[in-house]
């Protein structure tokens, strides 16, 4: 019985442990997807001022 128990408990651990991992894994992948959008993003906004501040001249 308490060997059972035991293992019970035991892959909870583990199953908690591999949904930690996992969350944090998506989260790095998130971080990298958003930080190359914000980037894309500074970019375009930064060769749109460019034009308007050559069509201004």
């Amino acid at each position: 019985m308490t060997i059972a128990l035991l293992n019970l408990v035991l892959i909870c651990m583990a199953a908690l442990s591999l949904a930690t991992l996992v969350s944090a894994i998506q989260g790095i992948f998130n971080d990298r997807k958003r930080n190359r959008r914000l980037d894309a993003q500074e970019k375009r906004d930064q060769e749109y001022h460019e034009k308007r501040m050559k069509e201004l001249r």
